[in-house]
């Protein structure tokens, strides 16, 4: 079950929802966009806010991105971070994920995004959370789009109470293909809560993105090293979280990956973490990969306390036997 794992992209229609409550979103979205562009608006000339609107109106988004871009080059550090986020869904319209992924985790790594952080890094409804957060974890769910569905048919329209059960949302969008609507609810509930778990292991997947698109092997470290880096501080908050775990092998640095797998199995192992049954073999594997065959065994040994008589865990023992 990869919920949380990979956001996928996906070519068909969006989703059944509430009319009314689908009709606030998009409606949300726009009026975003607008005041997010219509702020660059301040700062410039009349010609320039003409050949922005020109552009928009003729939806030639690459042209509208190169006016923008330029209006944060000569904007203040103040002004900066609205421009950019705006650059962000301009990006989207242009269908260019790469630069709209990389340019919003900018935006997120900008300091003013943590003024309204909670002081108690708590939700509003610990009930609600609670249940969101169980959606979410749950391995039995079939897809990521069935898990999404789940969640925006359990949240409706209560995030408004709590901008921290905006990263469920954000989530379930991202993973129906709406990365607008992922952009924004994001974007709200890391300016409320930049040190929740969701935004660490959020931020990893996007790197993930970025590292799918790097060609030179210089720029593809970077990316795993800044995956590497938010996994960790992800499984530090929620370790239940059994995808981080996978995801952490899986993207390690080739000379890190024994370390990375140690860690895991061990955080598995103490904190008896069932782990699903599709991806023992995974961590079986892998771990035979390192040369950490009593470490395999171990694993092996408690999966079969997770599932009895399962005839994956049988296959797991044969590989380790060779």
């Amino acid at each position: 079950m990869l919920i949380g794992l990979y956001y996928e992209s996906l070519q068909q229609p969006l989703f059944r929802v509430k009319s009314s409550f689908m009709s606030k979103i998009i409606l949300k979205t726009v009026l975003l966009l607008f005041l997010c562009l219509c702020h660059s608006v301040e700062s410039f000339s009349s010609e320039q806010d003409l050949n922005l609107q020109s552009a928009l109106e003729d939806r030639n988004y690459k042209k509208a991105i190169a006016i923008q871009r330029e209006t944060i080059a000569k904007a203040t550090p103040k002004e900066k971070g609205e421009l950019t986020y705006s650059l962000v869904l301009l990006y989207l319209k242009d269908q260019d994920q790469e630069n709209a992924f990389q340019t919003f985790l900018e935006v997120l790594d900008q300091p003013q995004n943590s003024l309204r952080k909670n002081s108690t890094g708590n939700p509003c409804d610990q009930q609600l959370y609670e249940q969101a957060l169980a959606i979410y974890l749950d391995t039995s769910s079939p897809s990521p789009q069935a898990t999404a569905q789940r969640l925006l048919d359990k949240l409706g329209l209560m995030t408004q109470k709590d901008p921290l059960l905006d990263y469920f949302v954000a989530i379930s969008y991202a993973n129906l293909g709406r990365y607008d609507l992922f952009i924004h609810y994001f974007h709200c509930a890391y300016q409320s809560y930049p040190d929740h778990y969701l935004a660490f292991k959020t931020k990893a997947i996007l790197h993930i993105k970025l590292l799918e698109r790097r060609r030179s092997e210089g720029e593809r470290q970077v990316q795993r090293e800044a995956i590497s880096d938010n996994l960790m501080q992800a499984m530090q908050r929620e370790p239940n979280d059994t995808t981080i775990y996978r995801m952490l092998i899986g993207f390690s640095q080739t000379e890190k990956k024994r370390e990375r797998l140690r860690l895991c199995l061990n955080k598995i192992l103490n904190d008896n973490i069932i782990i699903p049954r599709g991806d023992i073999l995974f961590y079986v594997q892998e771990a035979l990969d390192v040369g950490e065959t009593a470490l395999a065994h171990q694993f092996v040994c408690r999966s079969s306390e997770w599932y009895p008589q399962s005839r994956i865990v049988s296959e797991a023992v044969k590989k380790i036997k060779g």
